[in-house]
């Protein structure tokens, strides 16, 4: 019986006290400035060199390994359990907070669609508040579609301003070589000019321009 009980899914009052707590998590964390993310993201760029067990865990369960077919049906699944929403939100934004990268919206608009349907408005409204606080915006067009939502119900009383986007240059060695070099030497760089910061084209900052603003954060 121990085990059933274990293995049983969560009642909806303990579920939606989970909801609570991530809710008082989001409205609680103060948010990060773009000087904080940068140095978060720069941290983990340059430890994922050495070691790539952080990646490897993050896609090691065992779902991941399902055939199409079942994989599409627990993607169905998983869009209809709140209780699981909530998880993948709260461990996104712990993620977050570690590394500086913003998590996906999908969970996040999922949860907000099953309060409404249980008739939560009042959670609904106060979970929009605390994700619009902390992601306004994202690559995606999910993320504005919850601000509309957070504006719609009285989350949020105004449009949010857009938060910054840190974009990595995910395997440019040279460009690791280069900010390690920065972290490792800074009285000896402290002396060099700053590489110019380069107006980017379009949405996505190119890599000089990324590249001039991190010198700027790890020299201070």
């Amino acid at each position: 019986m121990n085990n059933q009980a274990k293995d049983s899914p969560p009642s909806v009052a303990e579920t939606l006290s989970k909801i609570d707590s991530l809710v008082e998590k989001l409205h609680n964390t103060k948010t990060l400035c773009y000087e904080d993310r940068v140095k978060l993201c720069t941290d983990t760029f340059i430890e994922s060199r050495n070691s790539s067990s952080e990646f490897s865990n993050r896609f090691s369960k065992p779902e991941y390994s399902l055939p199409d077919n079942e994989w599409r049906e627990l993607l169905k699944k998983a869009d209809q359990d709140l209780n699981y929403q909530c998880e993948e939100v709260l461990t996104g934004f712990r993620d977050y907070l570690k590394s500086g990268e913003i998590p996906v919206p999908h969970g996040a608009m999922r949860i907000a669609i099953l309060l409404r349907k249980m008739g939560e408005h009042e959670r609904e409204c106060r979970f929009l508040g605390g994700w619009i606080k902390h992601f306004p915006s994202g690559l995606g067009a999910t993320y504005s579609k919850l601000v509309e939502r957070g504006l719609k119900v009285g989350a949020i009383s105004e449009r949010p301003e857009p938060i910054e986007a840190i974009v990595r240059p995910a395997g440019d060695l040279e460009f690791r070589a280069i900010i390690e070099d920065l972290r490792s030497d800074r009285e000896k760089t402290k002396s060099i000019e700053p590489p110019p910061i380069i107006k980017p084209q379009g949405k996505r900052e190119n890599r000089q321009s990324l590249l001039a603003k991190l010198w700027r954060v790890l020299m201070k």
